[in-house]
Parts: structure tokens; C-alpha cells; sequence
């Protein structure tokens, strides 16, 4: 049974709004620039100095309409899937998980960006938005950030499924 689900989108991030403004904006800049310059280039060489990041930026916004975080917390672990490059979900067992906390991170510092990241000292992050994530503790001693809109909810349902897996595994008292 899924206790809690949640899903992002990568067009959430500003940082990919502004990467696809900047490739449509700046070539038509330029190509203004140069008009009132007096200079225009010829058609064709116009052509290939402005559809190629024109493309780029088209395919950077549709790349990102596809882009999405799942995080579900099922009974027996927590299960994250960032589409279109993961096809299954990843799962991380509940027996694995010695821990979780809601925490405030630095994408850019900690795990080099959004996305699927891997940093230093087996730590991992699924990320596609934002600062704010809730961190697994595994008994490997691996960490993994889940990016999260409501770090504090993802939290709470995590912890409450590890304390209902371990009441499942505790053995029953005989008479």
C-alpha cells in the first residue's frame, strides 16, 4: 500500500526556465543587434546563428515537461523514480533504513545540481526543485536526499512505516 506519494516536476526549477529564456532570448539579440547595427548577416547565415539555439531551447522545455521526481513511501520501503531516465522505480528496503530527516541543502554545493546526483562519501540525491529535501539514513551507512516539497510530511511517513515494518518483524510473544 503506497502511504504517501509524491511528485515534481523539473519545470518547478527556475534554473531551467531561465537556461530556455536565455537560449531563445539571446540569439534574437543578437540578431536585432546586428539589423540596427547596419550589419545584418545574410538570411541564411541569420538562420544558422539563431535556429540551433532556438531548437535547443525547444528542447530543453520539452525535455523538462517529461522530467519528473516520484518519491512513494509503500509498507515495506521507499520507492523514488525520476522519469524519463529511470523506467522502474528504485526501491530502498525498510529494513535498509535506519533513519530519516527533514533538512534544508545546497544542490549546487552538496551534490553539484538537480537531478540524479551522486557526491562524495556514498551519498546520492534525487532532486529537481528548490533546497528543502528529507535525507535516508541506510545501514550501510549510504545517504540518500529526496527532494521534497514537504520534507516534514515525507519525513513523518517514512518514520511511521520503519515503526510499522519493525512491528511487523518483531516476533510474537508465546503463553
Amino acid at each position: 500500500m503506497v502511504r504517501l506519494r509524491e511528485q515534481q516536476s523539473l519545470t518547478e526549477n527556475a534554473v531551467w526556465r531561465a537556461l530556455a529564456g536565455v537560449a531563445v532570448v539571446v540569439p534574437l539579440a543578437v540578431a536585432v543587434g546586428l539589423a540596427l547595427a547596419g550589419r545584418a548577416p545574410a538570411s541564411a547565415n541569420l538562420a544558422l546563428a539563431i535556429v540551433p539555439p532556438l531548437l535547443a531551447a525547444g528542447a530543453i522545455v520539452a525535455l523538462s515537461s517529461f522530467c519528473r521526481l516520484i518519491v512513494e513511501v509503500r509498507d515495506d520501503g521507499v520507492y523514488v523514480r525520476f522519469t524519463p531516465f529511470q523506467r522502474r522505480f528504485r526501491g530502498f528496503p525498510a529494513e535498509e533504513i535506519v533513519g530519516a530527516a527533514a533538512r534544508t541543502y545546497r544542490p549546487l554545493r552538496d551534490y553539484g545540481g538537480w537531478g540524479i546526483r551522486l557526491a562524495p562519501g556514498g551519498r546520492r540525491a534525487y532532486t529537481v526543485a528548490g533546497n528543502r529535501g528529507c535525507e535516508l539514513v541506510l545501514a550501510d551507512g549510504r545517504r540518500i536526499m529526496l527532494g521534497s516539497r514537504d520534507p516534514e510530511r515525507l519525513e513523518g511517513a517514512i518514520r511511521a512505516m520503519l515503526a510499522a515494518s519493525r512491528a511487523r518483524r518483531r516476533p510474537q510473544s508465546t503463553r
